[in-house]
């Protein structure tokens, strides 16, 4: 849910930049969420992760996205809700 991805935002750091480019997003993706939203870090990382979801399509699952955070080795803590919740995004 984008309550859920909202949760997320917050947790992370700088870290999301380079966790887009992992997901798949280039550098000038990149730039446009942060020139889209200039003075919000955290609806910076939702635009990153509702457009990570639009691409994905059924596959944009929980799982899915905790799987891509454990391997840029996010911090568990930042995500551990996730783990709780089988409901998909």
């Amino acid at each position: 849910t984008e309550a859920q991805l909202m949760k997320l935002a917050q947790n992370m750091g700088l870290e999301w930049e380079g966790f887009a480019i992992h997901l798949g997003f280039k550098k000038a993706n990149v730039d446009i969420f942060k020139v889209d939203n200039p003075y919000n870090t955290k609806i910076q990382i939702v635009e990153m992760l509702i457009a990570w979801k639009e691409r994905q399509g059924a596959s944009a699952t929980v799982e899915n996205l905790v799987k891509e955070l454990e391997a840029f080795e996010i911090d568990e803590d930042k995500f551990e809700f996730f783990l709780e919740s089988s409901e998909l995004m």
